[in-house]
């Protein structure tokens, strides 16, 4: 005997019309389904249906959240070793039933469908080997990864205010499916199209927590990621892009195959192939006024993709990778937003989706809310270009004194240095170190742990430190601050300046003079003798 198999004569599913009480319908271990119109009181019980093998497990019964007439039901006949997937639809109450299995593998049998309760037409299967929609009433399956593995579904819920899908899998958790429901706006004219971008949900703004506090927990200590954070668009790209040597590879093959010669490439395509630069996708968000607020970059690759926008500014400080072109600043006033899609490639703009409008929405949860929130963020602009420039000013001092320090050894191997040129070093060398300190507080005085008056960056810094972590209004404390660097920043800008272009450049040329080796900064002038 197998404990674990059922008995036959078990109902194993159920369910209840949404737009008729008292019309359900139920299924059972043994092949049947029984329906009934009037709560119970009678029964209709199907005992055959064509196509679909006797005794036959009922794995679901899933009546229209549409019609009334309309219900979906999944069989599998896997205790026969059949495996053959059985997904049948009846738009008379069980009377009559269609097969809609299009697209399905021949080997893998299914165990739920679910209908959308916005869009008829679109239904969701789970099955052995994943998961499967369909947008025009199961005609065409089609199968959705979207990084679920190859696994059983066993049951599928539709969480309706969020519009995620939830699964639930054989021995491998839980998956969920954040906002499905730009495929109800999967339709041919956006698949025909080169590019399209689908209705953006409205994004919620609000500051987000990062930290989980493990403590000691260790590996009992599970979370999934959350969602995305922000706008997050969901775009369609029709075709990959094909580089150069793709087009080679690909034409190679095809005479190989045909039997025909292959040609090797000569230099100068070989140079072109080499040379060609990646095309690459450009998302613009814009504000109602038309100003561009956010730029993101993604790679051209064909199917159906997403990205999010974290509803922020970029981050303007200086640029040290790559990597950095995806940091962000502060956040951007709540409002109508628009969303567009361009490609560039071979140096020119394409345009190819968009724009698509969306809505960004404070959450309104904070202990202290701002009074006025255009003047908080017109303010938190304002601070963060005084960052800007501060950390642009901190990279000019470093490159300066590079730049010094390197001087000072060719100075000292160059015969033709005299005791001036060095002594002008070691001035430029100890004021471009009092500038540091004004800038960015005394090392030396840290290093002993004594106290010393906040520098400009210190100032700055600690204010939007502050402002990153609150959708509060800004303090009077940050707007003395910001007045006090602000002030401080317009002396310093003027000093370092004077360093590096009325006394730094004009050792350099003098450097040129006496036939000192290249030292950064310097740009050869090659004059033959």
């Amino acid at each position: 005997k197998n404990a674990s198999t059922s008995l036959y004569g078990n109902i194993v599913a159920l369910d209840e019309s949404p737009l008729q009480q008292g019309l359900l319908y139920v299924g059972t271990d043994d092949g049947l389904i029984q329906v009934t119109e009037n709560d119970g009181a009678n029964w209709r019980k199907i005992s055959s249906i064509p196509g679909i093998p006797e005794l036959a497990y009922v794995s679901h019964v899933e009546a229209s959240e549409h019609d009334p007439n309309t219900v979906y039901a999944t069989f599998s006949n896997h205790k026969m070793a059949d495996f053959k997937p059985y997904v049948m639809r009846s738009t008379d109450r069980g009377a009559t039933w269609t097969p809609i299995t299009e697209g399905l593998p021949e080997n893998s049998p299914c165990w739920v469908i679910k209908e959308d309760d916005e869009k008829q037409g679109l239904l969701f299967l789970g099955a052995e080997f994943g998961m499967y929609f369909s947008t025009n009433n199961g005609g065409k399956w089609t199968r959705l990864k979207g990084g679920l593995p190859t696994i059983a579904v066993r049951d599928i819920s539709l969480q309706r205010r969020e519009n995620d899908i939830v699964l639930g899998t054989f021995g491998r958790g839980i998956y969920i499916l954040d906002d499905y429901s730009p495929l109800r706006n999967l339709t041919d004219d956006a698949l025909n199209s080169e590019a399209h971008i689908f209705p953006v949900k409205d994004a919620l703004m609000y500051i987000e927590r990062t930290d989980r506090h493990i403590g000691a927990q260790g590996g009992s200590f599970f979370t999934s990621d959350n969602p995305p954070y922000g706008a997050v668009f969901t775009y369609y790209i029709k075709d990959s892009h094909k580089s150069l040597a793709d087009l080679r590879r690909k034409a190679e093959k095809k005479a190989r195959k045909d039997g025909g010669e292959i040609d090797y490439p000569d230099m100068e395509e070989l140079r072109a192939e080499h040379d060609e630069d990646e095309p690459f996708l450009l998302f613009t968000v814009t504000s109602e006024s038309g100003e561009v607020v956010r730029r993101l970059t993604a790679p051209v690759k064909k199917g159906v993709h997403r990205i999010a926008w974290d509803l922020r500014y970029p981050d303007l400080s200086p640029l040290a990778s790559e990597k950095h072109l995806t940091r962000s600043g502060l956040h951007v006033l709540p409002g109508t937003y628009n969303v567009s899609l361009a490609k560039f490639d071979e140096g020119e703009w394409t345009q190819l989706a968009g724009p698509q409008g969306f809505t960004v929405k404070p959450l309104d949860n904070t202990t202290l809310p701002s009074t006025n929130r255009k003047a908080m963020v017109a303010f938190q602009k304002k601070a963060a270009q005084l960052q800007r420039s501060i950390e642009a000013a901190s990279k000019t001092v470093d490159e300066t004194a590079e730049r010094l320090k390197k001087i000072g050894y060719t100075l000292r191997m160059t015969p033709e240095a005299d005791s001036t040129l060095l002594a002008t070093h070691t001035e430029l060398t100890d004021r471009l170190t009092a500038l540091r300190r004004e800038l960015r507080g005394d090392d030396v005085a840290s290093k002993h742990n004594a106290n010393q008056k906040p520098s400009i960056a210190n100032r700055v810094g600690l204010m939007m430190y502050q402002m990153t972590a609150t959708t509060s209004d800004p303090t009077a404390e940050h707007q003395e601050a910001y007045n006090i660097a602000s002030k401080a920043m317009i002396e310093f800008s003027e000093k370092l300046r004077a360093l590096i272009e009325g006394e730094l450049e004009p050792l350099e040329r003098q450097l040129d003079e006496i036939d000192a080796p290249w030292t950064p900064g310097r740009l050869p002038d090659w004059r033959p003798r």
